[in-house]
Parts: structure tokens; sequence; C-alpha cells
């Protein structure tokens, strides 16, 4: 008798039932459901440490949150997409595709074309998903649809990250981001696609996220994201999208909404449009600056709008 049978069948003398415990597909089912949610148990806890610090006053909002997009997360952030699945992509495609859901814990961002939600149980990611526009024949529309699918924007943050890191710049952040590809059980392989984003956290006035033009950004800051905008053609370049952050005694500026990059647009960067502000009316008090460094860049042309 090998070492192994005999401590089988010693086992097996001190607990006689424990055949029936390793036949039990129950059991079995109850193991693999407790090893999926004790990560999640053990992030949530983490959260509400967090927030009961922060209304404690031992913590304060800037700092950084409980729970990113990192590695270390992939597991839970999954699970709650899972999760809520049916909710999240209920509901058939439409010029205004919403939700249909009326669960506290899923939150519909209101954007002009929906796709933008949160969960509650998660409160400092945001979430971003392919929306499915009924098109017409219109061009406007189509090039909207080609904007909102998650792989491109998926794609445009890559290729952001990599103009960041390339050039070392230090006073640009865009938010941490992991793209997810969900099949949930029973559908038949259907895959969905969602974005996780960090939820970045402005400087605020008056509960508002503080606008660049009221902060001292250091001039470094402003060339960096004029290069920025040079090398990777964001052209949403807007209040809303750039954020003040707060990195010790320095601003940050952080950038978010990737659905608008192409490098044949930089006059709506600098000069904006109907629905973009553009460079020049974001930092009107910077306008010497930027001229500056356009025409050291040999951008020149890009001066008058």
């Amino acid at each position: 008798m090998t070492n192994a049978t005999y401590n089988i069948a010693n086992m097996q003398s001190h607990f006689p039932n424990v055949n029936k415990l390793i036949n039990d597909k129950n059991l079995t089912k109850t193991v693999l459901k407790i090893a999926t949610i004790v990560p999640l148990v053990f992030a949530l806890l983490k959260d509400l440490i967090y927030n009961v610090s922060i209304y404690l006053g031992t913590k304060s909002m800037d700092e950084e949150p409980s729970i990113l997009p990192t590695e270390e997360n992939i597991d839970v952030i999954r699970s709650l997409l899972l999760k809520y699945t049916p909710m999240i992509f209920a509901g058939k495609a439409c010029p205004r595709q919403r939700l249909h859901t009326h669960n506290k814990n899923v939150q519909e961002h209101s954007t002009r074309l929906g796709g933008v939600f949160s969960l509650s149980e998660i409160p400092h990611l945001i979430f971003k998903k392919d929306v499915i526009l009924m098109i017409r024949g219109k061009e406007k529309l189509q090039d909207t649809a080609k904007r909102i699918n998650v792989d491109l924007r998926n794609d445009n943050i890559i290729f952001a990250n990599r103009v960041i890191a390339d050039n070392n710049f230090q006073y640009l952040k865009i938010p941490q981001t992991v793209k997810f590809e969900i099949i949930p059980e029973n559908s038949k392989q259907r895959k969905y696609k969602v974005l996780a984003q960090e939820k970045l956290s402005p400087v605020m006035d008056n509960k508002k996220p503080k606008a660049i033009r009221d902060v001292v950004l250091h001039d470094k800051a402003v060339e960096e994201l004029i290069l920025f905008i040079l090398k990777t053609g964001y052209y949403d370049v807007d209040d809303r999208n750039l954020l003040v952050l707060q990195k010790g005694d320095k601003y940050q500026i952080g950038i978010i909404d990737f659905e608008h990059i192409d490098l044949s647009k930089l006059k709506i960067a600098l000069h904006g449009s109907q629905t973009i502000a553009g460079l020049f009316n974001v930092l009107p008090g910077k306008k010497a600056l930027i001229e500056e460094i356009l025409r050291s860049e040999n951008k020149e042309d890009l001066i008058e709008g």
C-alpha cells in the first residue's frame, strides 16, 4: 500500500462521510461560490472602511480610492458586471440608448447618447459600454456610432498613454482603464464589451469641479497639453474633459473622454466648434504662451481659427 493510499484509507476511517462530501456536487458549487464571493466581500469592506474614514475626517476624498481597475481587482469588477449584466444591457438599441433599469445599484449618467453608468458597490469607477445607434443613412450619426465603440475608445486610451509615457509628460494624467469582455451564463456565447475607468478626483469649488482657467497652471503643464493635442489629435478640448487635479504642491491636468481623436481636427482642438470650446477659449489667459509653443512646433497655421 502506498503512502497516498494509506492516507486516504486512514482519513476515511476517521471520517466515514468523506466520500459523500467529495462527491457532493452541491458542496462543490457552494465552495466555488464562496471562492468567488470572498474577494468581492473583502473589496467591499475596503471600500466601506474608506468611506467611513472620509466621514470621520481621517481620510481625504483626494486620496487614492480603494478599488481601481488594476490587476488585483479584475475578478471583483468582472463579478459585479456579470451580476448586473441583465440590467446593464437590457433594452433595444435606439438613438438614445438607456439602461432600462430601476435597480438603485446601477446608476446611469446623463450623457447625450447614453452608455455611461456606475455601480454603487464600486463608486470610484465609471463604466462605458457600446452604444448601438439606428442609422438611417445619416453620415453624422454614422460617425458618432464609430466614436462610441468600446474598442475604439480603448485603442485611443492606449495610444494616448503611450504618447504620455514616450514624452515623459509629468503634468498630464489619464484615468486607469481596463476593457472587459463579459460572457454571461446561458447567453449562447454572446459577448458584451465594457470599459472600466478610474473616476478622477478633481479639485472642487462650491461642489463643482474647478475650471483649469481658474488655477495657476505651470507653463510646462500648458506646453505638455499642447504637445499632447498635436501628437494625438485629441480635439474634444473643453472644461468638462480637462480636470484640475492636485498632486502634492502642483496641479495636474486630468484628460477624459477619448471618443474624439483625429489629427485632421487640430483647428477644432484649438479654436473650438459649436459644441467644443477649444484650447484658446479654455485657457484665455494663456493665449500668448499657446501661440509661442505652436510657433516653436512649426504649427503657425493653427494660430488663426
